[in-house]
C-alpha cells in the first residue's frame, strides 16, 4: 500500500479521536430497563424483566466506563426443555462493569461497543425445577445513544450479559441518562 493510500485512510480513522478530543461530557447517571433471556443446561428458560441504575464515567468523549446494579422486576414464568412447568424464575440482582468506545455519528447520535463483566444471581420460586445460580461472566455489546439535550440522552443496547456453556444471560436495554 503506498503513502497515497494510507494518509486518506489514516485521515478517516483517526477522525472521530480528533474531534473528541476537544470535549470530555460530564459523568452521569443512568435508569435503565433490560429485558433478559435466561437459559441453563438444566434446560430452564425465562424472560426477565430487570430495572437497575447505573452511573457513566467519561475519560473522553470516546471512552467511558458504566457500572450498574440491577434488581428483578417480579418473578418471571420459565419453562424447562420447552415445557410450561409453572415454575417462575426470580432475578435477585445483576451487576455489571464495562468500557465503552464511542463514534458519534452526528451532534445528537452517537453508536458504541462495550465488553466488561456481569455478576448475575437468579433463583426459581417454585419446587419443580429448584434451581439457584450465581455466576460471573464476561458481556458484550453494541448500543446507540440520542442526546436530546446537554445533560439527557437516551440509549438502547443489544448485550450478551454471561454466557458460559451452562448459564446464558442476553438482553435488550433501553434507558435514560442524565447529568445533574
Amino acid at each position: 500500500m503506498t503513502f497515497k493510500k494510507i494518509l486518506p485512510l489514516a485521515l478517516i480513522l483517526t477522525s472521530p479521536f480528533t474531534m473528541a478530543g476537544d470535549f470530555t461530557p460530564p459523568t452521569n447517571y443512568s435508569i435503565h430497563y433490560d429485558s433478559a433471556t435466561i437459559s441453563t443446561a438444566a434446560g430452564l428458560e425465562a424472560d426477565a424483566n430487570v430495572f437497575s441504575f447505573g452511573i457513566n464515567n467519561y475519560y473522553t468523549n470516546n471512552l467511558s466506563t458504566k457500572f450498574y446494579l440491577g434488581m428483578g422486576a417480579g418473578d418471571s414464568e420459565a419453562s424447562v426443555n420447552g415445557v410450561d412447568t409453572r415454575d417462575k424464575v426470580r432475578v435477585n440482582y445483576m451487576a455489571s462493569a464495562d468500557v465503552r468506545y464511542e463514534l458519534p455519528l452526528s451532534n445528537s447520535f452517537s453508536s458504541y461497543v462495550l465488553v466488561g463483566a456481569t455478576f448475575i444471581d437468579i433463583k426459581t420460586t417454585e419446587d419443580i425445577l429448584n434451581e439457584k445460580r450465581s455466576d460471573f461472566g464476561m458481556k458484550y455489546g453494541v448500543g446507540l445513544s440520542w442526546a436530546v439535550g446537554d445533560y439527557t440522552a437516551f440509549y438502547a443496547e443489544v448485550n450478551q450479559n454471561l454466557y458460559k456453556s451452562d448459564f446464558e444471560v442476553q438482553s435488550f436495554s433501553a434507558g435514560f441518562k442524565f447529568t445533574f
